[in-house]
């Protein structure tokens, strides 16, 4: 009966996946159908056209994208990097403390809420949207991650590399061997691999 109960189960709930991947095949299709013979280079480098109109493009996205995430790359990861080494290799102190649970905070900000406390501060402040609001925004919600990796990442260098290093009168230790070993450290792959993938 147990078996019997175990295979309906499993029966049921790979019918429901077929019938939930149903109407997204569907709607895969229609826009595949649809929309293959409007892809090419001028779709990716022209202007959006007339709403109603065909023809068009999205070349300012494209643009706006890069903008946006090449400011808020500039922003946010010196930021992090230097708070995550500090927290690494200084942090043992109330300060560190603090700046560890303000980051630890920061990391459980809803968006919206950090997108609304941008708009009220530089929007309105300005009187006008701009790339600039939306780069503050990333780079704020970028910024607990990008240090809590480095700190990681720092923290999984063993004081045998760091012993060695000033052994050898290295005075650029951290420069020059920790972070190269953090670097290439599991945690900082894969934020890599998360980073190449967005």
């Amino acid at each position: 009966m147990r078996r019997f109960k175990d295979r309906l189960a499993l029966w049921l709930g790979a019918l429901c996946a077929v019938l939930a991947m149903i109407p997204l095949i569907s709607i895969l299709y229609e826009v595949v159908k649809n929309g293959a013979s409007t892809i090419n280079v001028d779709f990716f480098t022209a202007a959006p056209g007339v709403i109603g109109q065909p023809g068009g493009g999205i070349g300012p996205a494209i643009q706006g994208t890069l903008i946006l995430v090449g400011l808020t790359i500039i922003i946010g990861v010196p930021l992090g990097v230097l708070s995550g080494i500090y927290l690494s290799e200084f942090g043992d102190n109330p300060v560190g403390r603090i700046i560890r649970f303000l980051n630890d905070v920061l990391a459980e900000f809803p968006s919206v809420v950090i997108g609304v406390v941008i708009f009220t501060l530089i929007v309105l402040t300005l009187r006008s949207f701009s790339v600039i609001a939306g780069a503050f925004a990333l780079s704020i919600i970028m910024l607990p991650i990008v240090t809590r990796s480095t700190e990681e990442s720092l923290k999984l260098v063993p004081n045998s590399i760091r012993d060695a290093s000033m052994a050898l009168g290295r005075n650029k230790t951290m420069e020059n061997d920790i972070e190269r070993s953090a670097y290439n450290s599991q945690e900082w792959r894969r934020y890599r691999n998360i980073a190449s993938d967005c």
